[in-house]
């Protein structure tokens, strides 16, 4: 019951924002209401493409790294255990003398993707920003 009045209280405060908004929107001329919702939709526009970009980056990078591991085991013959662990043979002629063992870390893989997206994200926040510099002065 509680969750249902705070829920209520949530969409007036909600509505009263809209109304104050609608009303700020209206003083405005025809032509600076068109260019704000033509700067609204590049705004949206832009953080969509971005959003896009930095999932598929991430994805491409994680499917990268386990690809190369794979051809990497493939090249050496090596037998992975798990997706943690891999083992190396070692031999000397056709003498078998051991195996070496290699641990991948997720942890490591993971910062390392995190901050080629921090990267990323940089350099896309930087051009969205030229842009929509550039949009605001040639647009008006």
């Amino acid at each position: 019951m509680r969750e249902n009045l705070n829920y209520l209280k949530n969409m007036l405060i909600f509505k009263d924002l809209l109304s104050s908004f609608y009303k700020l929107l209206r003083r405005f001329s025809i032509r600076n209401r068109l260019f704000l919702s033509f700067l609204f939709i590049i705004i949206l526009l832009i953080f969509s493409v971005n959003f896009l970009i930095i999932n598929y980056q991430k994805k491409s990078l994680k499917k990268q790294y386990y690809q190369g591991l794979k051809h990497n085991l493939e090249i050496f013959s090596l037998e992975l255990v798990d997706g943690l662990h891999i083992n190396l043979p070692i031999f000397k002629e056709d003498f078998y003398l051991g195996a070496v063992r290699v641990r991948v870390s997720e942890v490591e893989l993971e910062e390392f993707i995190n901050q080629s997206i921090k990267t990323l994200k940089n350099y896309i926040i930087f051009i969205s920003g030229i842009f929509l510099v550039m949009k605001i002065f040639i647009g008006d």
